[in-house]
């Protein structure tokens, strides 16, 4: 059937607990608190945190990526005629995570950091913001990396007005590769 599954979506599943939404962290402990099953929170690190709130980032940035039509003012004139020259249509995009995302829209997202944190300084910690090099631009189109779950674990881009002589890569990922 193709379903993507990990123990804790099947046990919640089993015994109708939500877990959309939310991280793998926080959906081991609601699953653990709703099943009154025993657990440490001193066993979950900070690195635990982090990667279960990275997938939440990123499930977010993702859908700001896709989660529009060609018609959006994110799509400039050279997107536009990028995208139709290819023959893509909208749907397709969407189901592939392909899309649009400016530096400016990714920080004007809401709930992307924790609290009492900059946004700047945060999403740079995470390899989404970069001063140089963006992987997010308005002529650059973005490509959503999912794991073997379906999750996305990072962003590459494509500077569609990339010239052989131009100063900066045409392609750049979340992990700071450019080519």
């Amino acid at each position: 059937c193709h379903a993507n599954y990990d123990s804790i979506d099947v046990s919640a599943m089993l015994n109708g607990i939500s877990t959309t939404g939310i991280d793998f962290v926080e959906a081991v402990k609601k699953a653990a608190d709703d099943l009154e099953i025993p657990y440490q929170l001193d066993s979950i690190s900070a690195e635990d945190i982090k990667n279960g709130s990275l997938y939440s980032l990123y499930a977010k940035v993702a859908d700001a990526v896709t989660n529009f039509t060609i018609d959006k003012p994110s799509y400039t004139e050279d997107i536009k005629q990028y995208v139709a020259s290819k023959g893509w249509k909208g749907s397709v995009l969407t189901e592939l995570g392909i899309g649009c995302l400016t530096q400016e829209g990714l920080l004007e997202l809401q709930d992307l950091c924790p609290s009492g944190v900059d946004p700047e300084d945060y999403l740079k910690s995470v390899g989404l913001l970069k001063d140089s090099s963006p992987i997010f631009g308005p002529n650059r189109i973005v490509f959503t990396m999912h794991d073997s779950k379906g999750r996305p674990v990072g962003f590459a881009s494509r500077d569609i007005l990339w010239k052989k002589d131009s100063p900066h890569a045409k392609y750049m990922t979340t992990s700071g590769t450019t080519t």
